[in-house]
């Protein structure tokens, strides 16, 4: 594939990706050197981040049926594990300018950007799944349902590191023109949430079809954010 025809398709897939996430920032393809060892630590970062607090999440209302406390602990500690693989890679703001993160956007503000998404899509997912932050259906539903909300929550947040690694991957190879075909992932998921949660749209609020399909956008979600 040519080189433009890849920032064509690059192009398009960040278009499709802010669209659906509220976005306005136009993600590029840097050369490489600083900038790109930037961004790609910022994207890894992201997921590291993402996986760490969605698990400390689940813990918080599994255990305690509610959200973790806002000065929690292990949270903390992910975000300022964020902060310490970005700023180094992310020397100046010139750099993360360059790397594609917006023209007036500076160090600090990417990680607090970084940082607000890695603990914003979690509660996402929690009120998708537990039926807000309250966990209205985590904190009511019988044992067998409870078992269905931690499950699909459990494979909504694998859903999202793995779509968002896929992403990830592909917008960081300039060489890359398509992310690979998870279709066989997504109905193994599917399988799963529905062995577990046989009335899934009646505990689940939702088909298994669609649950899969909104942690899919998370993840896209994710991608606007962290490149």
């Amino acid at each position: 594939m040519k080189r433009a025809q890849i920032f064509q398709l690059s192009a398009l897939v960040a278009a499709m990706i802010l669209v659906a996430c509220g976005g306005s920032r136009q993600l590029d393809d840097p050369a490489g050197g600083a900038p790109k060892a930037c961004r790609q630590a910022a994207s890894a970062a992201l997921e590291q981040c993402f996986v760490a607090v969605a698990t400390r999440t689940s813990e918080c209302y599994e255990t305690d049926g509610q959200a973790c406390d806002a000065a929690d602990a292990q949270i903390q500690a992910s975000l300022d594990l964020l902060a310490g693989q970005v700023l180094p890679a992310c020397a100046s703001d010139t750099t993360v300018q360059q790397a594609g993160y917006g023209v007036h956007l500076g160090r600090a503000a990417l990680v607090a950007q970084l940082g607000a998404a890695c603990t914003g899509e979690p509660a996402t997912l929690v009120a998708r799944t537990y039926g807000g932050p309250n966990a209205t259906r985590l904190n009511t539903a019988d044992p067998a349902g409870a078992l269905c909300l931690t499950t699909a929550y459990a494979q909504g947040a694998a859903t999202v590191q793995a779509d968002y690694a896929a992403l990830s991957a592909c917008l960081n190879d300039p060489d890359c023109s398509a992310t690979a075909d998870s279709s066989a992932r997504d109905a193994q998921t599917q399988a799963t949430l529905l062995a577990a949660c046989p009335a899934t749209e009646q505990t689940l609020g939702s088909s298994a079809q669609l649950f899969v399909e909104r942690a899919k956008l998370q993840a896209h979600c994710l991608a606007a954010v962290g490149h």
